[in-house]
């Protein structure tokens, strides 16, 4: 997958982070909606020609797992992580997926961090995210800010 979208990818969906349904939470005596469940994601990035979509699902758990096309093969990939999120609906996370070169060859990990606002419905959230590609021992090989991301949540239609 190329690592500069996986990586923007990760950051979109780690600004993204919802946790399931639209369940709520008591807080402060307050119900407030929980991000936890499935999210639609639009990613936009400066240095990309084009928004481009991403899911993903915030697990109860604190987990997250994120998917997305590839943009040069449109294989599918996934990225996991974990997400936390305060009484005020602020949101953060950060995941990871394997990354590789425009050769196919393995050159470690794209990680993406984000932070994001649930709305007070528990609708939507957009934030921005930050990533970089590093490899197996660590060594940071590039690395990008500026996206911007807007979520969904997905609901139960008929």
């Amino acid at each position: 997958m190329n690592a500069k979208r996986t990586l923007t990818t990760a950051a979109l969906s780690l600004s993204l982070i919802a946790a399931a349904g639209l369940g709520l939470t008591r807080a402060q005596g307050n119900a407030t909606p929980s991000a936890v469940g499935t999210w639609k994601v639009m990613v936009t990035d400066p240095h990309a020609p084009a928004p481009f979509p991403v899911m993903i699902s915030l697990h109860a758990d604190g987990t997250l797992s994120e998917t997305e096309l590839d943009s040069e093969t449109m294989a599918l990939s996934v990225s996991l992580g974990v997400w936390t999120a305060d009484k005020g609906g602020q949101l953060t996370v950060t995941f990871t997926s394997l990354a590789h070169d425009p050769q196919k060859k393995e050159v470690g990990y794209a990680t993406i961090m984000g932070a994001a606002t649930l709305s007070s419905d528990g609708t939507t959230f957009a934030g921005t995210s930050h990533g970089q590609v590093s490899t197996l021992d660590g060594k940071v090989l590039n690395a990008w800010d500026g996206q911007t991301i807007r979520a969904t949540r997905v609901t139960v239609s008929q």
